[in-house]
C-alpha cells in the first residue's frame, strides 16, 4: 500500500482551488471595471471665439458630486496682458456636463492652457485661439 492522498481527495482539492481562484479573479475584475469612484473630470470639447470667450465643456465621469471648481491659467500668449476669468464655479453632479466660459480682457492669438480643479481631481484644457 502506497502512502499519500487519494485521487478523489486530490481532485476535490483542485476543484476547490479552481473555484476559489475564479471567484478572486471575478471580484477583482468586477471592482476594476466599475472602479470609477469619487470625482473624475473629463474635458469633452473646447472652443475659442475670435476676440472673445473661451468655452470648455467639462463632464464629471465619477460617482460623487464635485466641490466648487477653481480655474488656473497655466499659460497664455505673452502679448495677452489682461486677466482671464472663468465661470461658473459650482459643483458638477455625476454624469453631468457643464459649459465653462472664460472671458479674455486682452484677447490675443495663441495657446491658452487652463486647469480646472476640484477636491481630488483636475483636468487641463489647451485651446488655440485665433485672436
Amino acid at each position: 500500500m502506497r502512502k499519500g492522498i487519494s485521487t478523489i481527495i486530490a481532485v476535490m482539492l483542485m476543484v476547490v482551488l479552481t473555484i476559489g481562484l475564479g471567484m478572486a479573479a471575478w471580484s477583482f475584475m468586477s471592482g476594476w471595471l466599475r472602479g470609477k469612484t469619487a470625482v473624475i473630470l473629463t474635458i469633452t470639447d473646447q472652443d475659442c471665439e475670435t476676440g472673445g470667450a473661451i468655452r470648455i465643456w467639462v463632464r464629471n465621469d465619477g460617482t460623487k458630486t464635485s466641490d466648487t471648481l477653481t480655474f488656473t491659467v497655466l499659460s497664455k500668449p505673452a502679448a495677452d496682458t489682461g486677466a482671464v476669468n472663468c465661470a461658473p464655479n459650482a459643483g458638477i453632479a455625476p454624469g453631468q456636463e457643464v459649459t465653462i466660459t472664460c472671458t479674455r480682457a486682452d484677447p490675443e492669438p495663441g495657446m491658452y492652457r487652463i486647469r480646472i480643479s476640484t477636491t481630488g481631481a483636475h483636468a487641463t484644457a489647451e485651446v488655440m485661439c485665433a485672436g
